[in-house]
């Protein structure tokens, strides 16, 4: 797996103004989820900014945490355009976060999980992180249950697009991982989300040679990738859809 810092610093400022990690909607209804309040959060693997700015009117402070300085930049600048004071920067991998045992009330985490190399050591990180009765809020895209060949190429369209994937975990992985490390989920919900491919592959900065190939292999998608994708449209126009699931898990 490349490293995500080579694909995700030239595309920091696409990540700010991108409809699916900017809409106002979602970070709404993350708040309705989580009900944040406390002294301290933490958002890992912030990309833009857009979940820690949501959070901050309900914390005394918010750690903006990612590895990719660029996104950091972005998500600074963006904060001081917005008038938002209470919140502070600093890199930090998801596996080995820098706080003290037991120090924060929210640990938030937004469409970064398939990419870090060692998910059940990010949750044991949260886990250790978090005060008792501390909040995990986790949202991120999902596999495919059930069938591991329409996984694996659900898998493989994401990698050509980013090599920097690692993988879309499924539901339930994610659910037995979670009880693994003691968490409580008090909220879940899975949602179908669509994606304009061309978008899509720009904000990543896919070379256009290589458009074709990917947006033939989600328009001619069968049996259960095609049930889980329901391509429609084609050429410019091809959209489709991923599942992304929240969840709000409690330190007991």
């Amino acid at each position: 797996m490349h490293d995500p810092r080579s694909q995700f610093g030239p595309a920091a400022e696409s990540y700010l103004t991108s409809a699916m990690h900017s809409s106002q909607k979602a970070l709404d209804r993350l708040v309705e989820l989580a009900q944040p309040s406390g002294e301290l959060a933490l958002d890992v693997a912030t990309g833009a900014g857009h979940v820690a700015f949501a959070l901050a009117p309900f914390f005394k402070c918010v750690v903006v945490s990612d590895i990719t300085p660029e996104m950091l930049g972005v998500a600074r600048r963006t904060a001081e355009s917005r008038g938002l004071r209470n919140l502070t920067y600093t890199f930090a991998a998801a596996q080995a976060l820098p706080f003290r045992s037991s120090t924060l009330s929210l640990v938030a985490c937004r469409l970064g999980a398939h990419h870090f190399s060692d998910a059940l050591a990010f949750l044991s990180e949260a886990s250790r992180v978090l005060k008792p009765g501390g909040k995990l809020l986790l949202t991120d895209n999902v596999g495919i249950e059930e069938d591991d060949a329409a996984d694996a190429e659900l898998q493989r369209i994401e990698t050509l697009r980013d090599p920097s994937h690692g993988r879309y975990l499924r539901e339930s992985e994610w659910l037995a991982m979670l009880a693994h490390q003691g968490f409580e989920v008090k909220a879940q919900e899975t949602t179908r989300k669509p994606i304009n491919a061309l978008d899509w592959l720009t904000r990543m900065r896919v070379p256009e040679a290589e458009h074709a190939t990917i947006l033939a292999l989600i328009a001619k998608s069968k049996g259960s990738l095609a049930d889980y994708l329901r391509p429609r449209g084609q050429g410019d126009e091809l959209s489709f859809d991923l599942l992304e699931m929240t969840v709000v898990g409690v330190r007991p």
